[in-house]
């Protein structure tokens, strides 16, 4: 059983240098996304970890963390 693993970083150099670092050890599904916004629209995916930017353009992503609570 494969899993799905969200990296929501709004930096694409880091993000895809997670993703590919991740998919060398893991055959779970990882998808990265670069913005807050792209983030919660896709959150119906149920993914099973996310690995979250502190800092997001236009997110603070404990703000974001905490926004997810009220969906």
């Amino acid at each position: 059983m494969s899993g799905k693993i969200f990296i929501v970083e709004d930096n694409r150099f880091y993000g895809h240098l997670l993703k590919s670092e991740i998919e060398k050890f893991y055959k779970d599904q990882v998808v990265v996304f670069t913005s807050g916004d792209s983030f919660i629209h896709n959150m119906n995916q149920n993914p099973d970890i996310v690995i979250m930017d502190h800092h997001l353009g236009s997110y603070q992503g404990v703000d974001l963390v905490l926004s997810l609570i009220h969906i």
